[in-house]
This record gives C-alpha cells, structure tokens and sequence, in this order.
C-alpha cells in the first residue's frame, strides 16, 4: 500500500513484511538527510541528499512519487517562509492527494478532508479566520515540522498574531532548526516593532546575533 509522506519525510516504503526495495530504502534516507540538513541551515549539504533521493525515487518512473519529493521540496520552504511556487511539483500534477497539498502550501482553500489528518483542524480553522482557533489547531499538531509547515500555511492565509510566530520560534528553537528559527524570528521582530514592543524586540534582536554569529 503505497503511503503519503506530508511531514518530516516521505513514507516510501510499502506496508509490506516484505523487506523494502533498494530505491525505498536509500530515497527514505536520502530525504530524511535532506530534511534534517536543510532545517539546520546547512544547505549545501541539504541539496546533495535531496539530488540522490530524486536519482533513486526517479528510477521508478512513477510521476505521484517524484512529485511528493518535490513537494517534501516545497513544504520545508514553506515552513521556513520562503514564499515559492511549488512549480516543480505542479510538473508532476495529476494525482489528487500531491494536487490538494500543494495547494495548501500555495496558500489556497482547501477542503479539510482532502489533506493529511494533522492539517485538518488547521485548515478548518483557517476557513473561519479565528486566530484563536488557528492557534489552537496548530498547538494541536504533534510532529514539530509538520506544525511549522502549519505555521507557514498559516502566514500565507495571513490568518496569525504573535502567539502564532512564538508558537513557532519555540518549535524551532527546541530542535535546533536554524533556518526556519532566523525565519520566525525575523518576523516576530518586526511585529513587535510594529506594536511598540521594544523591549521584546530587542530580546529577539540578541538571538538573531547567536544566529548569525554561528557559521555552521
């Protein structure tokens, strides 16, 4: 039975006793690599493991599956506030669960049902426009980049307030993503900013220099 993989990597191996193929087992690692090197902020690194896990998801020839490595592409981007189309997968369209994850990363309307479970809640909320709800939906989503995916989604939706980015800061933080950390805290700074709390600005301001003064 072939699995989606919407959170920290893509589920390529079937749910089989069987011992998975060759290609499952080294894509799966691959993107994994890739997830974990990208949230650190060490890019570099995080395209080559993305690179070898399109050589090997691309020997299947199965467009669904090369699709979901690009949209795992464009899901991390998303949770790291990089607003990009997610063009590479719409190459790849035509299967209707990549279709409707990628238009939740797009910022689109989506119905609930037809997303992963973890996001249900979250785009429910986010059809009401209630930031309480929202934040409480994201609050709710346990894998910590799937949550921050949330975030981002939530961004484009522009359905947020400060907890929604404290929310996330906190999330990256405790797993020492650097990237989408900078991201969040880059934001939160200016929201401050913009509603005169200086004091909290400058606390975010002292964090962005531990940031930037790590050349990792």
């Amino acid at each position: 039975m072939r699995q989606a993989l919407f959170s920290i990597v893509i589920a390529l191996a079937a749910c089989s006793s069987q011992p998975a193929p060759a290609w499952q087992s080294a894509a799966h690692t691959q993107l994994a690599n890739y997830s974990e090197s990208y949230l650190a902020g060490e890019e570099k690194l995080a395209g080559i493991h993305f690179d070898k896990a399109l050589e090997h998801i691309s020997k299947t020839g199965d467009p669904a599956l090369v699709g979901r490595a690009w949209l795992t592409r464009c899901a991390l981007e998303t949770a790291a506030l990089i607003d990009v189309p997610c063009e590479q997968a719409k190459e790849y369209g035509g299967d209707p669960s990549n279709d409707s994850y990628r238009a939740m990363l797009e910022g689109t309307a989506v119905k609930p049902d037809a997303l992963p479970e973890q996001y249900r809640d979250l785009m429910a909320s986010l059809a009401k426009r209630s930031v309480k709800e929202v934040n409480d939906a994201l609050a709710g989503i346990e894998e910590p980049v799937s949550r921050l995916i949330g975030v981002g989604v939530t961004l484009k939706r522009g359905t947020f307030d400060t907890a929604t980015l404290e929310l996330a800061v906190q999330t990256a933080s405790e797993n020492g993503w650097k990237t989408p950390l900078t991201a969040y805290l880059l934001k939160l700074k200016a929201l401050y900013v913009a509603t005169g709390q200086s004091d909290r600005s400058a606390g975010i301001e002292e964090r962005l220099k531990i940031l930037a003064a790590d050349k990792k």
